[in-house]
């Protein structure tokens, strides 16, 4: 077969028959086209597209919970007895949660001991969680400011130690034994574990520090012998999970937020006298949780009473009056929201601004709602006109954040405040 009059641009594939093949410059499309052409169709030509990473399983959900002993502390009272102070390791497993101290004092005798104003949680003289570098964390506190830490801090559903089934005050005109158990709180919220802290490097350890106090100051009558003190703790930690589970779903290996790490720390401010005084918070440049004033009579260790405080107080949080308010209203603010019964009550000159409350006003396994913001700059004080002098315990819970996602709470513009960039997101919150 012979083709006649054939343009020069078409060509004779096997079989005669003619392809054409078009100009390039009419052909090909443009690049904006062609993109817009591939988002269209992705898998065109064999091409795969990208699947949707899955999310990963919650930590707590990976993660399991997990308890261990760590060294005992025996000490035999007596009527000569010194501070003791004692050190010892946290034993290095996953993530640290809390260290559950159980305080035993038996082997008393006699019907004539009779307990302080603090007993029995004074039986310890202070109370020091120290990082791994040696800074505190958690303290040095006292023995019952360690107990109000407890109280109004929340970290488990019963938060009063005094309603623990194994909890026995000394008896008035009793033999001067002794039992109570708290912890020394690391995770903030037990419902997603915000603010538990890596406890894997045993070369690195975190350690303790506990002062068994004078029994001058546990009792204030004697009994016949003393008690010997044997405190055994309890490590509560989170295991470390694996990348994946059995079924090969992607786990969260941190906690949410990790980094973020609360502090507990005590302040005395002396002089206190009658009349209109400020008592200045120094303790500010994170996010206050609980915000606790304890009023006492003469000193640090004098008897806890209402009247060392204002009869109106005022909390003064930079240019604005946030709390205002008469001493009664606060005193039933600072019982409303504990998990505690008429029997025990609200501790006698302690005055608790909770910023740990849940929706259900309830203290404690919160979220960062409520949680006051401050820096190195703000203006912070406790002030009114004050019944009777003494000296005022700040004790101050506050939480300095890795990573802060401003739409999880509400914050009050302020030309000195807490303001977090909302540019950026935390990955780790839900």
């Amino acid at each position: 077969m012979t083709l006649t009059n054939v343009d020069p641009d078409v060509h004779v594939l096997k079989g005669d028959y003619p392809l054409w093949i078009p100009d390039a410059e009419t052909f090909l499309p443009k690049a904006s086209e062609y993109l817009k052409f591939r988002q269209k169709y992705p898998r065109i030509a064999g091409g795969q597209a990208s699947p949707q990473a899955a999310p990963a399983i919650p930590f707590i959900a990976s993660a399991h919970e997990h308890s261990e002993s760590a060294p005992v502390t025996v000490q035999a009272l007596s009527a000569t007895s010194a501070f003791t102070t004692y050190e010892f390791n946290l034993p290095s497993y996953g993530y640290v949660r809390s260290l559950w101290l159980d305080v035993n004092a038996t082997g008393g005798t006699g019907t004539t001991a009779n307990p302080s104003g603090d007993s029995p949680f004074n039986s310890l003289e202070q109370v020091t969680f120290l990082d791994t570098n040696g800074a505190p964390i958690f303290g040095p506190l006292s023995g019952y400011n360690f107990f109000l830490s407890n109280l109004y801090g929340g970290y488990v559903y019963q938060q009063d130690p005094r309603q623990v089934s194994n909890y026995t005050p000394i008896a008035s005109a009793g033999p001067g034994n002794f039992r109570y158990q708290m912890r020394i709180p690391i995770e903030i919220s037990h419902h997603d574990a915000t603010g538990c802290v890596g406890n894997q490097n045993a070369s690195a350890p975190y350690r303790i520090r506990l002062s068994i106090n004078i029994a001058s100051a546990i009792y204030a009558a004697n009994p016949a012998a003393f008690p010997t003190i044997t405190i055994t703790p309890v490590l509560e930690a989170w295991s470390l999970p694996n990348a994946v589970d059995a079924l090969g779903r992607p786990q969260a290996q941190l906690p949410p937020n990790y980094g973020t790490v609360q502090y507990w720390s005590e302040r005395n401010v002396s002089g206190i006298v009658p009349g209109n005084m400020p008592v200045q918070v120094l303790r500010v440049g994170n996010l206050i949780r609980n915000l606790i004033f304890i009023g006492r009579e003469t000193s640090p260790t004098g008897t806890r009473s209402d009247n060392v405080s204002p009869e109106f107080p005022i909390v003064n949080w930079d240019a604005r009056q946030l709390n205002n308010e008469t001493r009664v209203y606060r005193e039933n603010l600072s019982y409303e929201c504990l998990e505690s019964v008429p029997t025990s009550g609200r501790p006698a000159g302690v005055f608790a601004y909770t910023f740990n409350r849940t929706n259900q006003d309830r203290a404690g396994d919160d979220k960062p709602w409520l949680w006051l913001p401050t820096v190195e700059a703000t203006r912070l004080e406790w002030t009114g006109s004050f019944t009777t002098g003494g000296v005022v315990q700040i004790l101050t819970n506050d939480i300095a954040p890795a990573e802060v996602n401003p739409t999880q709470r509400y914050a009050l513009p302020n030309a000195t405040g807490f303001h977090p960039s909302g540019e950026v997101p935390n990955p780790n919150m839900p």
